[in-house]
């Protein structure tokens, strides 16, 4: 079983998806399939599911370090 990924906010807000997370990608990953989606993650030391990524150029990887939002919600 992989290692939950973690992240640190650098800023929060509601949108009409819900609860966003602005972070820096962990590691390099596949735009259209980043493993994130669908998945739990570890934002400021709290476990959330992640419902959504969103990222700015849809035809590369994600890089480590790039900005990203995560559309969050808590778990039942």
């Amino acid at each position: 079983m992989s290692e939950m990924p973690r992240f640190q906010a650098m800023e929060w807000f509601e949108s009409n998806r819900g609860r966003v997370a602005i972070v820096r990608c962990d590691r390099e990953r596949p735009r259209d399939k980043s493993g994130l989606d669908g998945s739990q993650v570890l934002i400021d030391g709290a476990i959330y599911d992640c419902v959504g990524v969103a990222c700015d150029m849809p035809a590369t990887p994600i890089r480590e370090g790039e900005i990203i939002a995560l559309y969050v919600k808590v778990p039942a």
